[in-house]
């Protein structure tokens, strides 16, 4: 009799997972692959759905002699996309319990950036990963943001406001003394 190896898959997969090549099925020809979410020689976990799925490889030789190899993969369920509103400053997701919660700044991870809100200091393209107890994850669209200042201004008197935004100090010159000079400033939350 033939001895029938299924290949190489994993125990477990995210439901959002892309499809996965079944590799190393033994022997090479004659054999078929078959269960739920199989196609040919690869595995979709989203079309098998979440669960515990029982996929076989089986194989015939030229005698019709056969065999079967059978694994076990389990499919876990993904966070739903997280979806990136603003509000002034505010970045936010829909706080979901059980999730946790990773933002980035192009594409770079923003360190210590871990609730369902970020406060954003600067413009730029914004995702935020969603995880689940089985470490399941889910990325949100990019959200750009591009409104969180006005550039450097040059007003007619000479007068120069930079950094703009700034969360420290704030520098304003002027290229000749104007008095009386009133500087009013409110912080936006």
């Amino acid at each position: 009799n033939p001895t029938a190896q299924f290949g190489n898959l994993d125990p477990s997969y995210c439901a959002n997972e892309p499809t996965i090549a079944i590799t190393n099925g033994s022997p090479s020809t004659g054999g078929t692959y078959a269960g739920s979410g199989i196609s040919g020689t690869t595995f979709s976990p989203n079309t098998a759905g979440i669960g515990t799925h029982t996929l076989t490889y089986s194989v015939v030789d030229g005698n019709n002699c056969s065999d079967v190899d059978t694994v076990s993969v389990q499919v876990l369920g993904a966070p739903a996309i997280p979806v990136v509103t603003q509000n002034v400053l505010n970045l936010c997701t829909t706080p979901i319990a059980g999730l946790t919660y990773q933002w980035f700044e192009n594409g770079t991870l923003i360190a210590g950036a871990t609730s369902n809100c970020y406060t954003a200091s600067s413009n730029g393209n914004y995702t935020v990963v969603a995880t689940n107890g089985d470490g399941c994850s889910e990325i949100s669209s990019i959200y750009i943001l591009d409104d969180l200042s006005i550039n450097e201004t040059e007003f007619d008197k000479g007068i120069r406001i930079y950094p703009n935004p700034t969360n420290d100090k704030l520098n304003i010159t002027s290229s000749m003394e104007i008095y009386p000079l009133l500087i009013e400033m409110s912080e936006q939350a």
